[in-house]
């Protein structure tokens, strides 16, 4: 296991910077406690190259860090970044499901009735490749589980009006 450096100036432990949108809760939780930071700009960081990407932040200070420490830039915690960002990324998959949902005719509904997960693997990949891939979003995303996530909302939706 890779040993956690410390801040150069304060010597406190320092918190690994994370650009990629987290799905479980316990991300949150370790983000509300401080074990990591949700990176800003990853577009941005991306294009100074791998070895120029702020990596390590702490908390007490508000620095962040590279892996070599060579470049320091001050970032405030902020816990309405997350908020934000599941917001952006919950309107983001219900926007794509009405979409989806209101270019289907009854047939295409009616095979969402019920659980139809053997839909899940091609279906997922059509959602993955037209509304995913290719849109620029403010962090690093997991594709297939955000297609995964607007497939659920889908049959979620069709259930519900199923069932009025």
């Amino acid at each position: 296991m890779a040993k956690i450096p410390v801040c150069p100036k304060c010597k406190n432990k320092l918190s690994q910077i994370s650009y990629y949108w987290p799905e479980e809760i316990l991300h949150e939780k370790q983000y509300k406690e401080k074990k990591w930071f949700f990176g800003e700009n990853f577009q941005e960081e991306l294009e100074l190259g791998l070895e120029n990407m702020l990596k390590y932040h702490c908390f007490n200070c508000n620095n962040s860090y590279t892996e070599d420490f060579t470049r320091v830039v001050e970032q405030n915690y902020n816990e309405d970044r997350i908020n934000n960002a599941k917001k952006y990324i919950e309107d983001f998959i219900e926007e794509v499901a009405n979409k989806e949902i209101n270019s289907m005719n009854e047939k295409e509904k009616k095979s969402f009735l019920g659980k139809p997960q053997y839909q899940h693997f091609g279906y997922g990949l059509y959602l993955r490749n037209k509304y995913i891939h290719g849109k620029k979003f403010d962090m690093r995303i997991d594709a297939d589980g955000m297609s995964h996530q607007i497939f659920d909302r889908i049959v979620e939706k069709i259930n519900i009006k199923k069932d009025q």
